[in-house]
């Protein structure tokens, strides 16, 4: 794959980011990514990368005309991308749709999980497996079926004693 600046040399850093559903990709050859700041051992900031980002996409960006900036702390979208941090807790908000698509092509999703350690998730499923298996009981001795509540309430009995 050529570069995309020189349209010379062969691309060696591959950048894509999604902007309003929208795939932009940046393929630099190896002497325009050190003219843009992103040289090959990767030691480059957030920031920079967006920089360039937003410098080759130029044309893609123009059609936006509006600047979005924060309404707290006054910081555009341009300081963001040069800085590579926020500037307050607004601009969050301000700044959400840039964000998202980032969040989006870094980790595949803009929702955070978290994590649970594993102990945790094996207690947390005996417990939502108990309260299945106790609804399952109630239903049981409604309708008469005396067979499976016997063998429901053996099954809470075992997973009990397992929790505590």
């Amino acid at each position: 794959m050529k570069c995309i600046v020189c349209e010379e040399k062969e691309a060696v850093i591959h950048y894509a980011e999604v902007i309003n559903g929208q795939i932009k990709k940046l393929d630099l050859c190896e002497d325009c990514a050190i003219k843009k700041g992103l040289g090959t051992q990767l030691s480059f900031s957030m920031g920079d990368m967006l920089g360039a980002m937003s410098e080759t996409t130029e044309k893609d960006v123009s059609e936006k005309s509006v600047s979005v900036s924060c309404s707290k702390c006054s910081m555009t979208i341009e300081e963001f991308r040069k800085v590579g941090r926020l500037g307050c807790d607004k601009c969050y908000e301000a700044f959400e749709e840039t964000l998202n698509s980032m969040l989006e092509q870094i980790h595949r999703s803009t929702h955070h999980k978290g994590k649970i350690p594993g102990h945790m998730i094996s207690e947390d499923c005996k417990k939502e497996n108990l309260i299945k298996l106790e609804q399952e009981l109630q239903v049981a001795i409604e309708s008469e079926n005396f067979e499976k509540a016997a063998f429901l309430r053996d099954e809470i009995r075992k997973i009990k004693q397992n929790i505590s």
